[in-house]
């Protein structure tokens, strides 16, 4: 089903609403440098892994290098990464390996910058049906409505996906010079609890969960993190 914005942008609760309470943020900057990185080693799974992490954006206005939220790649003709558009919208696009310079951008919007966005990447090649090889949830709801979704049709049943925790690969958090559609350091938007789990195929109710109808985080320090978790 398409999200609409209520779903997507709940209101927080106070302090004392949360058992599992996330202390503290990366405050990402394009102007400086603001990036987190870190490369990948040999992977328990490479057609298994899931990714969670909060995202807060700054401005509805920017588009390109200061939207990146994720990227992970060789060079700027092949890489995975994941960004706001200025649509606005969730938006990945794969070129390179076996991505063939496809996106998939939601249909729903992202337009409150006040909000924490609560997103969950699910990728798991041994599906058997090609929708389910990479999948969004946004503050627990999976995406389904789609503006474009041709990287759907990039990833054979129980193909490598490329990049991405891939051996001796970068994967950064706030863009990468020289790689992706974006290349450069940094952008203007915050991140919480970035949570990686290789071999894992996960929903977001690993992540979170509703309460007094608010998306909440839980705690993932129970989860199955693999090698390059």
């Amino acid at each position: 089903m398409a999200l609409s914005n209520e779903q997507w942008n709940a209101p927080a609760g106070g302090a004392d609403f949360y058992e599992h309470q996330i202390v503290s943020s990366l405050r990402n900057s394009a102007a400086q440098d603001g990036t987190l990185k870190w490369t990948a080693g040999t992977p328990t799974s490479s057609t298994t892994f899931t990714m969670s992490y909060w995202v807060k954006k700054y401005t509805n206005s920017t588009d390109g290098a200061d939207s990146n939220i994720f990227i992970a790649g060789t060079d700027g003709n092949n890489s995975i990464s994941h960004h706001f558009a200025t649509g606005p919208e969730f938006w990945s696009l794969g070129q390179g390996g076996n991505w063939g310079a496809n996106y998939l951008v939601s249909n729903a919007k992202v337009r409150d910058t006040s909000a924490w966005y609560h997103t969950v990447w699910r990728y798991d090649s041994t599906q058997g049906t090609a929708a389910d090889r990479v999948r969004l949830y946004v503050n627990g709801n999976q995406v389904t409505s789609w503006r474009v979704s041709t990287m759907h049709g990039q990833i054979a049943e129980d193909e490598a996906f490329s990049y991405i925790n891939a051996d001796g690969v970068v994967q950064s958090f706030g863009g990468i010079s020289s790689v992706g559609p974006h290349a450069a350091e940094g952008a203007d938007l915050q991140m919480a609890e970035i949570v990686f789990n290789d071999g894992q195929s996960y929903g977001a109710d690993s992540y979170g969960e509703t309460k007094n109808g608010v998306w909440i985080p839980k705690d993932p320090s129970g989860l199955t993190f693999g090698d390059n978790g």
